[in-house]
């Protein structure tokens, strides 16, 4: 729905080898096209550089935003302000990310973002970047050149964490559900 409402988005494909994907969004109040998606690209095991690699031999286009459906909450706005800032900026991608302002350890016991002797407070952490998988941009010279989404020349742009939820199982979705109410208020 926000790629259909992005001023920035010219054209909405969906790629699916789902017969029954294809005919709900086909049933959608705006237009979307079908890429029919190999077999080999749609098992668990297929990789989202290999659809989008998929997509740019099919697919005509200078710039490809890819959109994943595991991220309802992503809208329209963020993929306007995401875009203008990947041209201000000459970027070949953009990358929606969360700040995340937690202090990570390794298994071994080893800080990864922070001195613990020299701890600060939290609101005082500038944070690390999370992708959260709303969405990317990249240019078709990227992904010719590199096989996938991501360039040399790399951009984020900031989310709301609660916006950049995504959906990987039966408590993600409740979880999503709950917001979705609450951030329509």
């Amino acid at each position: 729905m926000a790629a259909s409402k992005a001023k920035s988005v010219d054209e909405v494909f969906v790629s699916t080898d789902c017969l029954e994907i294809e005919e709900t969004v086909r049933s959608f109040e705006f237009e979307v096209k079908i890429l029919k998606r190999p077999i080999k690209l749609a098992d668990d095991t297929a990789t989202t550089e290999s659809v989008v690699y998929h997509f740019y031999e099919n697919i005509k286009f200078d710039n490809v935003f890819t959109i994943q459906a595991t991220s309802p909450l992503l809208k329209s706005s963020f993929l306007d302000e995401g875009f203008s800032e990947f041209n201000e900026k000459s970027l070949d991608t953009l990358i929606s990310v969360n700040i995340l302002k937690q202090f990570l350890w390794n298994r071994s016991g080893k800080p990864l973002n922070y001195d613990p002797h020299n701890r600060k407070r939290r609101q005082d952490f500038d944070g690390e970047l999370v992708e959260n998988g709303s969405f990317y941009i990249s240019t078709r010279k990227t992904i010719k050149n590199t096989g996938t989404r991501f360039g040399e020349k790399v951009g984020f742009y900031e989310i709301p964490y609660y916006y950049g939820s995504e959906i990987d199982d039966h408590f993600d979705f409740k979880y999503v559900e709950k917001l979705m109410e609450i951030l329509q208020d």
